[in-house]
């Protein structure tokens, strides 16, 4: 019993901490630990026959309402203890066992994913977005750093979470520089599976060459040569302090050379401009 309901074995809670009602797996046994995964479905392990009045040995998965997987069913024919969510899906999996999925195995062993595990890591100039789906491992918390070398990272924040990822506003970052995004994992038989997902970009950078005669005031607008050959989209924007940017023009193309004016450009403060790939 929890919360003065009864429940079998697993039981979830609202976020003010009353029992959730409407999930009710009923697991016939002993779990020992539950993992995500970033569409919401439910990995289960430990000492048990049935989930969700099906037999299941000792290995089973959830959908996200609590009602059984049934295309996953591995089975061990032993207690499995701990359970880790590779960043590809696949799954490691410790225990007592000597099979697994039907194949022998000897205490520790591994399982294919069983969709595609799908990720994004994105900045586009003051926002990096770290979008996460599929059978991807959830992670609880991320962090974001920056490097221009690859060995030496700074912090940047940790990120908000949004639906289908992680976010982190307000960042500006150097032309040419690396984004690290890490979430960590915690997992196992009395929490003692802990690790981290990470993933690193480097964002597409359009270069400004200022000392080729093409940049200035020209026709009451401002003159650009960008590096690169053939035609590319470029991203102008305005800023009144170097932090908070808008968009002046947005995916425009250009082939070496771009111009653009800006209607508030005689307004105070001065306005700084910044050109970068979409």
């Amino acid at each position: 019993m929890i919360g003065g309901h009864w429940v079998t074995g697993i039981a979830r809670l609202n976020v003010d901490g009353s029992v959730d009602t409407k999930f009710s797996p009923r697991l016939e046994g002993t779990p020992v630990s539950i993992s995500l995964q970033t569409d919401g479905k439910i990995l289960v392990q430990g000492c048990f026959f049935s989930l969700c009045g099906q037999i299941r040995k000792n290995l089973g998965r959830l959908n996200a309402d609590g009602t059984l997987d049934s295309g996953f069913n591995p089975g061990a024919n032993a207690t499995t203890y701990s359970l880790t969510l590779e960043p590809d899906g696949r799954i490691l999996v410790g225990g007592d066992f000597t099979m697994l999925a039907g194949h022998p195995c000897n205490y520790i062993g591994r399982l294919n994913n069983t969709g595609p595990a799908t990720q994004n890591l994105a900045y586009d100039g003051s926002t990096i977005t770290w979008l996460r789906g599929g059978t991807s491992p959830e992670v609880w918390r991320t962090t974001f750093e920056q490097s221009t070398d690859g060995v030496n990272w700074t912090s940047l924040g940790a990120g908000t979470r949004i639906p289908g990822g992680w976010q982190l506003p307000g960042v500006v970052l150097p032309p040419g520089g690396l984004i690290r995004a890490r979430g960590h994992i915690t997992s196992g038989y009395h929490n003692a599976s802990v690790w981290f997902a990470e993933t690193i970009t480097q964002p597409p950078w359009a270069a400004i060459v200022t000392r080729d005669g093409g940049f200035g005031v020209v026709s009451n607008g401002f003159g650009f040569n960008i590096g690169g050959s053939g035609t590319q989209a470029v991203v102008v924007e305005a800023s009144t302090n170097l932090s908070q940017w808008s968009p002046v023009f947005t995916n425009a193309f250009t082939n070496g050379s771009f111009y653009f004016s800006d209607s508030q450009w005689t307004n105070a403060p001065a306005r700084f401009y910044r050109l970068r790939s979409p």
